[in-house]
């Protein structure tokens, strides 16, 4: 084994056993549990400079004692994120409470419509495509960006089996061509949209521009698909509001204008709650580490 497998194999058990501790706790408290210990570890980690940075660049005109506060409630929501995993489909069958289902998405088998739900990595994204199949019925394809640790690829691809309505596929080429094919079917597609994409354009991002993937939006418009905001809030504990907001207007903008709309949603969504947005991505590109001093 190689250094690096010998880090994955040793991290997958790590996983696994916390995993499996969480499994066997109810739901409460395995999420209380993993807060807890997100919000004791997470700030002494590495990630939490980059985590910082990009907070500095978001919110510039915070107080720094602001800006930990949110970093520490972040690593809090994340920890709640894996612990939740262990009892992702028990959440997602009753604790999302859905909103905007019948006036934005249940037309959308009667008319014969593609459509293209985006999201950004907040509060806990996993529940989105499960809860809207088990409390809608909806079938969807989910596309999402596999761990670099294949132990943990495996992990939570198991704990995201929730029935046989809710594909997945990465973000790669292979997953451009599923969704191209979803989208032939007059399939639902969701994903994603608030990673750095090296290859694409670049997007004002809280007054920054940060390079993001014009494929969903250029998917978008080349099937006629209805591209749909959808909001997912933590409110309190394992407990969630799922909010279906209008399908942007597409007729007539670009790609660029279009991607520009969806960062300004994702950007009021991620003012109102900064702790649960997913700080650790290097969004906008390389920056010099800082103090957390």
């Amino acid at each position: 084994m190689t250094g690096k497998k010998v880090r994955y194999f040793f991290e997958g058990i790590a996983l696994y056993v916390l995993f499996g501790l969480f499994k066997l706790l109810p739901v409460d408290m395995a999420s209380n549990l993993g807060g807890r210990l997100g919000k004791l570890i997470g700030p002494r980690l590495g990630a939490s400079q980059k985590a910082l940075k990009n907070l500095q660049i978001a919110f510039p005109d915070k107080p720094f004692p602001e800006q930990k506060r949110i970093l520490t409630n972040m690593w809090e929501n994340l920890g709640r994120v894996f612990a939740e995993y262990a009892h992702l489909k028990e959440i997602a069958s009753r604790r999302v409470e859905i909103s905007g289902f019948e006036e934005h998405i249940a037309d959308l088998q009667t008319y014969q419509k593609p459509a293209i739900l985006f999201s950004g990595h907040l509060s806990n994204w996993e529940v989105l495509g499960p809860s809207l199949y088990l409390q809608k019925g909806m079938e969807g394809l989910l596309v999402y960006r596999p761990p670099n640790n294949p132990y943990a690829d495996q992990l939570l691809l198991r704990a995201r089996e929730v029935g046989d309505g809710v594909s997945l596929t990465t973000k790669s080429e292979q997953g451009v061509r599923e969704m191209i094919k979803c989208l032939r079917h007059n399939g639902i597609i969701g994903l994603l949209v608030d990673q750095k994409f090296n290859r694409g354009l670049p997007i004002s991002f809280f007054g920054r521009d940060a390079m993001t993937s014009p494929a969903f939006v250029e998917l978008a418009l080349k099937f006629d698909a209805r591209l749909i905001p959808v909001r997912l809030e933590r409110t309190h504990g394992a407990h969630f509001r799922l909010t279906i907001e209008p399908a942007l207007h597409t007729t007539g903008k670009t790609v660029e204008e279009l991607l520009k709309e969806t960062h300004t949603i994702l950007e009021k969504w991620i003012q109102e709650h900064p702790e649960q947005w997913l700080w650790l991505h290097r969004r906008w590109g390389k920056f010099e580490e800082i103090s957390l001093s």
